[in-house]
């Protein structure tokens, strides 16, 4: 009697113990690439944080440098400014249009952006 059932349902039997195996198996395999991805992911992140914090240290290095340069030309134009308030002090009886050599030296100077 087991025979003439199984004979009778041998295609469906054998069709649902192919999907179990192939089920099983392709659940093994999506598992085992997802880890494979996610590992691959993980170096991707990592290398993209490393660059970045290269590309952020040369940055600082930049800006660094930036407020340098800045400050002396700060520096450099409150100097100026002093030389000409000095100037101005010390030649108080220059009420005419007409500068002489000092005053052209620093006028040139300041117009140029030369030192």
């Amino acid at each position: 009697m087991i025979g003439l059932l199984f004979k009778k349902y041998q295609y469906i039997i054998m069709f649902v113990a192919a999907v179990a195996v192939l089920g099983t198996a392709f659940g093994l395999g999506y598992k085992v690439a997802s880890a494979g991805c996610e590992k691959d992911k993980r170096k991707a992140l990592e290398e993209l944080i490393e660059y970045q914090n290269e590309i952020q240290e040369e940055n600082n290095e930049i800006n660094d440098q930036i407020i340098e340069d800045l400050k002396a030309k700060k520096d450099k134009v409150r100097v100026e400014i002093r030389e000409v308030y000095k100037y101005v002090e010390d030649n108080p009886d220059l009420d005419t249009c007409v500068l002489d050599t000092d005053g052209l030296r620093i006028w040139n100077g300041e117009g140029s952006g030369a030192d």
